[in-house]
């Protein structure tokens, strides 16, 4: 389906009709709608085995506001029966979950039926050859083990069109074998390009057979283009030396696309094996002739480099080192941005390989990381230079903090990472060069500073001493992340020395709740700009958040976002730890080597995974780490207000309220 009825909350699915529904009801899906309170449905059109779903139009509407349809079952009767909900309030996000307006005891039941003449013949009369075809392939995947001749069988299926040859290809798929590989291989190709189902399914079989014993040895001399494409497409589910070895033979043949090249790369690099720098180094040893194919190089080696796995990346040869230098000088030396940028990536990757020569060879490569810091380059840009000078050599980055301190021209998002950095793991100096330039830094600003130092015992009296001095806002001691960031330092008499310097200040409830509606009064008298407004997401929400499939899943997801209503997304966004969800909150890791940092934490086995606000992401092994502390806030920024300027956070606003079901 292309189509969403308008919400995500689909559920409750009932496909066909029983002799009750007319005719024209046959081959008709319905979903129960939860969210706009309507049952919707699809006509079911068949593309060989893939099922479409064409939009129709409601089946039922109503005005009622609880009516939440999350069941749809046909009865034996042959109506159509309805679970509702029954309840005003629809999903997880709007409220506290032990909020008294959720009814978690009642709910109806509706039957619905069809009071025209009743229907004689019978619905949905299948093909009885092909019946019989389906349920033998059904039967041969239920086998314990297939002798030779009922794969034979399965094979000669497969030449079959439609349903039986999907019934053949779902077979193989239970019962994986190296005999199928072959005639995957030549089926795949063909499969129409409408039947995506189809084409998924015997990806799938065609990758559990590559796994088993024998089926790549049983491919040599196997050299078709297309099934070597084919081939390629499955291959990052069989990463062995083995299938490695085999592609880099058929590449060396010229037997793949040139856009094919990148996918190997990333390939090769999850296989391992002798031959696993052999692309990579191919790659660069080409004369880039223009831009674009050096930019397609830079992509091919992210995906090389991103590709291998942890244990792999120590392995790093030294001959590739030197050529992979020789190629960012020459990235880095061209003018154009979007090539920097998969420059940087390729760097980034490359210096946490652990290795010793990648260190000295990244090294080498901080003149150009901080000629792209000197030119004032874009937002997005520059940050990413700063943290590839961090990562690449946090002496370098240190010396390149000073020079920033009084510049005004400085760009301020570089300028505000550019610090941020510093403070990652801050020596006595850092957090002096810190305090300083809090005397002149705006509120945005002197925010992340006092972030920083807040994570440091000796930044933290800093901070203290700043504020006391008149040299930094005290309202900083009642932003909540520097508060939670204080009390996980250990400060000692916290409450105290913030009561003490924050006299006489608004508490933060009462500053929060009077933006909150002074910024609902300007909205309404504001006249938005949608464009503008996504264009803003983009570039400040985007990197945790995604809406119609653009920007990432650090956070909640926003699709539909615009039904909780303006003054929920004031709240959200001005003052996002009111109501913030658990899965959602923020997390400081009190360290063993004194460093406390902050954001979205999850375990993977011996090891957290916590990403910062800017979607950062950082593994820290469990030893390390001396205390989890958990905390109420969220992990989305608490000073948007400050972040976005006025007139953009409206349109910003606007771009989210319009974010709604399309029946709306």
């Amino acid at each position: 389906v292309n189509h969403q009825h308008g919400s995500t909350g689909l559920c409750g699915l009932a496909w066909g009709a029983g002799p009750m529904f007319p005719k024209e009801w046959d081959g008709v899906m319905f979903l129960g709608n939860v969210v706009t309170n309507r049952i919707n449905c699809d006509r079911i059109e068949w593309h060989g085995s893939t099922p479409v779903g064409k939009e129709m139009p409601d089946f039922l509407s109503t005005d009622d506001g609880w009516f939440r349809p999350v069941d749809l079952k046909y009865g034996p009767d042959g109506a159509l029966y309805v679970a509702d909900f029954y309840n005003k309030i629809v999903g997880h996000y709007e409220v506290d979950l032990k909020h008294p307006g959720r009814d978690k005891d009642r709910g109806r039941i509706w039957r619905i039926v069809w009071t025209g003449e009743n229907r004689t013949e019978k619905a949905f009369e299948p093909d009885p050859n092909q019946m019989t075809t389906i349920k033998a392939m059904r039967k041969l995947a239920g086998e314990s083990k297939l002798t030779e001749e009922q794969r034979l069988t399965i094979i000669a299926t497969l030449t079959d069109q439609g349903r039986t040859r999907r019934a053949a290809i779902d077979a193989i798929t239970a019962q994986p074998h190296a005999d199928f590989v072959k005639a995957l291989l030549i089926i795949i190709p063909d499969i129409p390009i409408d039947d995506n189902h189809m084409r998924h399914a015997a990806r799938i079989a065609l990758r559990n057979g590559l796994q088993k014993e024998g089926a790549v040895a049983s491919l040599n001399g196997f050299k078709r283009p297309g099934e070597v494409a084919t081939l390629l497409d499955v291959a990052d589910g069989v990463p062995t030396a083995e299938l490695c070895e085999l592609l880099m033979e058929y590449h060396s043949l010229k037997l793949l696309e040139p856009n094919e090249t990148r996918k190997l790369a990333r390939f090769v690099g999850l296989a391992g094996g002798g031959l696993h720098l052999a692309p990579l180094v191919s790659l660069l040893e080409e004369s880039p002739l223009r831009i674009e194919r050096m930019t397609e190089q830079c992509a091919c080696a992210v995906e090389y480099l991103q590709g291998r796995r942890v244990s792999q990346q120590r392995e790093v040869a030294s001959n590739n080192n030197t050529a992979l230098l020789t190629f960012l000088k020459s990235a880095f030396g061209m003018r154009d941005g979007e090539l920097h940028r998969q420059a940087l990536m390729v760097l980034m990757a490359w210096a946490t390989t652990e290795s010793k020569e990648a260190a000295a060879f990244t090294k080498q490569l901080v003149p150009q990381l901080r000629n792209l810091l000197e030119k004032r380059t874009p937002d997005d840009l520059g940050t990413k230079a700063a943290d590839a000078l961090y990562l690449v050599s946090i002496e370098d980055g240190k010396k390149f903090a000073p020079g920033w301190l009084t510049d005004g021209t400085a760009n301020q998002a570089v300028k505000e990472r550019v610090f941020g950095q510093l403070l990652v793991k801050p020596s006595v100096s850092d957090c002096g060069l810190a305090a300083q330039a809090m005397k002149s830094a705006n509120y945005t600003f002197a925010l992340t500073l006092a972030t920083g130092l807040a994570g440091d015992k000796f930044g933290a009296d800093l901070l203290f001493l700043a504020v006391k001095k008149g040299e930094a806002p005290a309202r900083l001691l009642q932003e909540k992340a520097v508060v939670d960031r204080l009390r996980a330092t250990r400060v000692k008499d916290l409450d105290a020395r913030i009561a003490d310097l924050t006299k006489g200040i608004p508490v933060p409830e009462k500053r929060i709740d009077d933006l909150i509606k002074k910024r609902g009064e300007g909205f309404k008298s504001f006249k938005p700009d949608l464009e503008k407004g996504k264009a803003i997401f983009a570039k400040n929400c985007a990197i945790c958040h995604q809406v119609n499939n653009e920007g990432a899943k650090v956070g909640p997801q926003l699709d539909g976002v615009g039904i909780r209503g303006i003054e929920r997304l004031l709240e959200d966004t001005l003052d996002p730890s009111r109501n913030v969800d658990a899965a959602f909150k923020s997390t400081t890791l009190q360290l063993l080597d004194g460093r406390n940092p902050t954001g979205l934490v999850r375990e993977e086995g011996a090891v957290y995974v916590l990403v910062d606000a800017l979607g950062k992401e950082e593994r820290i092994p469990t030893k390390d780490v001396d205390k989890v502390v958990k905390s109420n806030l969220s992990s989305m920024p608490a000073n948007v207000d400050a972040i976005i300027p006025e007139a953009e956070y409206y349109d910003l606003l606007a771009f989210l309220l319009s974010q709604r079901p399309k029946s709306e």
